[in-house]
């Protein structure tokens, strides 16, 4: 078995178990604030993709299906440790929040 080692949770995984990590940071909220700039990054295996351009495509598809308000703002090709990566750039409106008035 494989071992996840992270400073607020550790444990043991299945050797054929896939890692699909979703790491996100997001920005400290100042004031009044109701957006926050954040960065996701998450492993996937790449499927039928032929390559991470196909796959990137593929991605923006599903997100521009689901999320109500996608607007891609750039995609760019890059290197990543010394692989090809793809870098997305996007924007969507969110659900609006409830109210927490009770009746």
């Amino acid at each position: 078995m494989a071992r996840y080692e992270h400073p607020d949770v550790s444990f043991d995984v299945p050797r054929d178990w896939e890692d699909r990590s979703v790491v996100a940071f997001a920005a400290p909220q100042p004031g009044s604030a109701t957006t926050l700039p954040n960065v996701v990054m998450s492993r996937d295996a790449l499927g039928d993709a032929p390559g991470i351009r196909q796959y990137a495509d593929r991605q923006l598809i599903e997100l521009a299906k689901r999320l109500d308000g996608f607007g891609l703002i750039e995609r760019r090709e890059a290197m990543l440790g010394g692989s090809p990566a793809v870098e997305l750039r996007f924007e969507w409106r969110g659900a609006a929040p409830r109210s927490s008035n009770a009746s």
